[in-house]
């Protein structure tokens, strides 16, 4: 199963082999406390980080914050977590706002936005966006490489996201390693996705014949 297919929680029981989140190292459980949107656990769990790494003689002592800027399990960080969580925009500002971190900076695989648009969250991304958030910013995730917040949008039938992207100046034919976002939404079954890229423009050149009978059928359903 697909660890992105599933709530970030989810994905930690299965790597760690426990429910136990007593049994966690704490940057797991920092993470699920940004995914849940909950601050007061997330200040907990950092500075109990940033006290035990000073006693340790790790260069701690720096407060909460600067550990939350330097804390990552699974070359995430809270920001990632946040964006792709429940969808609460006061975690992200505090993150973003109280502790600095930077909006921009990709996980192993991919950026903020695309937590976000993976997750539905429209209000995440417009203030990502309205934080500096660099819309056109890619990602090297296995199968995705290449993909931007936009690519995932086609790919996963975010209409509204999708719009919002555009709008904002998103490259309707932006291309990836593998395909460009009119190819993922017709792969996806994405008929009302599919329908906002083409009245957008969309370049439909170089597509297959498959794509072609599906674009076809989609605009005889809407005529």
């Amino acid at each position: 199963m697909d660890p992105l297919n599933l709530p970030l929680p989810a994905t930690f029981r299965i790597l760690l082999h426990t429910d136990d989140q007593d049994q966690w190292p704490p940057e797991a459980t920092l993470l699920v406390a940004a995914y849940h949107g909950n601050v007061r656990l997330l200040k907990e769990i950092a500075t109990r980080m940033d006290v035990e790494e000073g006693v340790l003689g790790g260069g701690g002592g720096g407060g909460f914050h600067s550990m939350l800027r330097r804390t990552a399990y699974k070359g995430m960080n809270a920001l990632h977590a946040a964006a792709g969580g429940e969808g609460l925009l006061p975690i992200c500002r505090y993150l973003v706002e109280e502790a600095k971190m930077d909006v921009n900076k990709r996980d192993t695989f991919m950026g903020k936005m695309q937590h976000a648009v993976f997750s539905g969250n429209l209000p995440v991304v417009r203030y990502l966006l309205d934080h500096g958030a660099d819309i056109h910013q890619q990602g090297n995730l296995e199968g995705h490489d290449g993909f931007t917040a936009f690519h995932t949008a086609a790919e996963k039938g975010r209409c509204a996201i999708a719009k919002f992207l555009l709008s904002r100046g998103a490259h309707v034919d932006g291309k990836s390693c593998h395909a460009t976002p009119v190819h993922l939404a017709v792969l996806g079954g994405h008929d009302s996705t599919l329908k906002i890229l083409l009245d957008h423009d969309a370049d439909v050149l170089a597509l297959s014949l498959i794509c072609w009978l599906t674009i076809r059928a989609v605009f005889s359903i809407s005529s």
